[in-house]
Parts: C-alpha cells; sequence; structure tokens
C-alpha cells in the first residue's frame, strides 16, 4: 500500500502496468518448469488415480465394506483443480506431500479383493 502513495513519476515509468506472472496455477507449473517438471509432478497422481480407479471397479463388482478413507483422493483432487485455476498455493512443498500422502491412503483404503468381510 504505501508503494502506490510513496511512488513518484520516475518510479512509476519503471514500473509496467501488465501482470508478472500467469493467473493460472496450472499454466504457471507449465511455464516454471516445462513439460518435464509438469510430467514430474503429475505422473505420480496419474499413477495413483490408475489404482484408484482399478480398485473402484473391484469393489464395485464385491460391493463390500467401503472405508470412509476411500474417500480422500476425490476430495483432494477437487481442492488441486480447484486451487491450481485460481492460484499457485497447490505447488508448495507441504501441500504436494500432504495430498500425496492423503491421495496413497486413499489408494490403500479399498479392499485389495473387492470385498472385505464386515467382524
Amino acid at each position: 500500500l504505501d508503494f502506490r502513495f510513496g511512488a513518484d513519476e520516475e518510479v512509476w515509468a519503471l514500473i509496467h502496468g501488465e501482470p508478472a506472472a500467469v493467473p493460472n496455477g496450472w499454466l504457471h507449473l507449465l511455464v516454471e518448469r516445462g513439460i518435464v517438471g509438469l510430467l514430474m509432478i503429475l505422473l505420480p497422481m496419474c499413477f495413483l488415480l490408475f489404482w484408484y480407479c482399478k480398485r473402484l471397479v473391484a469393489w464395485v463388482r464385491g460391493w463390500g465394506y467401503l472405508h470412509p478413507a476411500c474417500l480422500l483422493l476425490p476430495f483432494v483432487l477437487i481442492a488441486l483443480v480447484a486451487s491450481g485455476t485460481f492460484d499457485c498455493s497447490f505447488l508448495r512443498a507441504d501441500v504436494l506431500m500432504v495430498s500425496g500422502a492423503f491421495c496413497a491412503v486413499s489408494v490403500k483404503s479399498f479392499p485389495r479383493n473387492g470385498m472385505r468381510k464386515n467382524v
């Protein structure tokens, strides 16, 4: 706030009115890290999503007991997509670690054979 009121004409001549960064976190990821960096972040999530879908299909065939932790992956993905659309906060190391851990817990919460006996 002080900058707007304290800057004189010489300072304003040096500053451009254009945005300095892209407004979308996904484009920021692509621009900052390139295609290889984008793949390094998205590939582990794609593997987790593949195993989640595979275990979800096995669960649907057996219709056994579903642990509530199985719903973590869809909620985390919805939050990451919504966050990445409007800002770059999903690229912080703590967010990537926690979201990856939640997704891994969600994948492993499915019963392995599709049906779990209630004990």
